[in-house]
């Protein structure tokens, strides 16, 4: 019987902690509009771009983030620090080609590449976040140095790059950002094929760009 009280007590505690935790976190979540993100690259000489609308995920973060623009008394900022919570996703089928021709091949092509029957988003969760620069006094725009992990066509790996927040009123956040890297470091070949006729040859490397939008989420009713 005490042994019982004891695993009831321990778990009631638990379960109170999360819930004083989930307190103390302000949560922002993607927006339905507003977010992009682009693929660029090139093959045999030219340049081609794929742009999808869809950005999902959230960011959690300490009330300090919203209440404190100059961020000076946000606790979770800096090398070793435990990170805001951050993930975000892109479909791979919401990327689509820019192609004036054959545009919808190539989406089938980079479909079938990135193997988005196994593995259908690309996704990224932030491990460390540190301030680059300084904090301007209206608080906005803010450069930061990110660490996290991506991970795409089923390989993820470690990446680190600056990216920018503004805030857009009270409660919205836009991030803007860009990714250099190469199609091989995730195991994708660099597709080769023919177009209209055209025997096309894709190089590796790839930019990744993006914006970001997302606002801080309405409390749920009691």
């Amino acid at each position: 019987m005490k042994l019982n009280y004891l695993l009831l007590t321990g778990i009631a505690v638990a379960a109170l902690t999360r819930s004083l935790l989930a307190a103390e976190t302000i949560r922002y979540e993607a927006a339905t509009t507003g977010s992009e993100m682009k693929l660029d690259g090139k093959a045999t000489g030219k340049t081609w771009h794929c742009i999808g609308k869809i950005i999902g995920g959230s960011f959690e973060v300490e009330p300090a983030w919203q209440k404190d623009p100059s961020l000076k008394s946000v606790t979770c900022l800096g090398k070793g620090k435990t990170p805001p919570k951050c993930e975000l996703f892109i479909p791979i089928r919401s990327l689509k080609s820019q192609a004036i021709a054959g545009a919808s091949t190539m989406d089938k092509r980079m479909q079938l590449e990135m193997k988005a029957d196994k593995f259908a988003r690309i996704e990224y969760r932030l491990t460390e976040l540190a301030i680059k620069g300084e904090v301007p006094a209206s608080g906005s725009p803010v450069t930061f140095d990110a660490t996290g992990e991506l991970a795409i066509s089923g390989v993820t790996n470690k990446v680190s790059f600056p990216i920018t927040m503004e805030r857009v009123g009270a409660d919205t956040l836009k991030w803007t950002g860009k990714y250099e890297t190469k199609m091989t470091a995730f195991g994708i070949k660099p597709p080769e094929f023919k177009l209209l006729g055209i025997g096309l040859e894709t190089a590796d490397e790839v930019t990744l760009a993006w914006t970001w939008m997302m606002g801080v989420k309405a409390p749920e009713a009691k």
